[in-house]
């Protein structure tokens, strides 16, 4: 036979005697608007990097711009050159950012000349404290009819869902 206590207990123990979770904390930044550059969560403190836009600029291509900015008001220049391109004949560049489908199939690297080097900003001269810098890059445009596309950074959080406009 059962007890109003055993009761009790056993309806504790399913529905927890735990205080409530505590609220979420709310988000440091709201998500950036349409056609308001995205900041993505800094990786590196010192620079940070937004996407301005993604564009079709030709049937077969797509141009990404970027702002990267020193987010330092003093200290030293920070050297860029090795900081976006790990191949070293792409030194100097935005080489290794790239293109992902959001559906997730395919990933989409930086055109290159015939002779190999990278279309995108070349000769990055280092950022000086408090400098924001506008670069570009192009990528072969993703295939179909594709309306957005994430921009990956190695070392930072893939600014996801950026619209690719005409």
């Amino acid at each position: 036979m059962r007890t109003p206590a055993g009761l009790l207990a056993l309806a504790l123990v399913l529905t927890g005697c735990s205080s409530p979770a505590p609220p979420a904390p709310a988000a440091s930044s709201p998500p950036a608007q349409a056609g308001e550059p995205e900041t993505s969560p800094v990786a590196d403190p010192e620079v940070a990097v937004e996407v301005l836009s993604a564009r079709r600029d030709a049937p077969a291509t797509v141009e990404v711009r970027l702002a990267l900015s020193h987010r330092s008001a003093g200290g030293a220049p920070i050297d860029v050159e090795t900081r976006f391109a790990s191949a070293e004949g792409d030194a100097g560049t935005i080489a290794d950012i790239h293109l992902a489908d959001p559906e997730g199939s395919g990933r989409y690297y930086v055109l290159r000349e015939e002779d190999g080097q990278p279309l995108c900003s070349r000769n990055l001269d280092p950022l000086t404290p408090g400098e924001r810098r506008e670069v570009w890059i192009r990528f072969p445009a993703p295939a179909g009819e594709r309306t957005t596309v994430d921009v990956v950074v190695p070392g930072y959080e893939p600014f996801r869902g950026v619209p690719l406009t005409e």
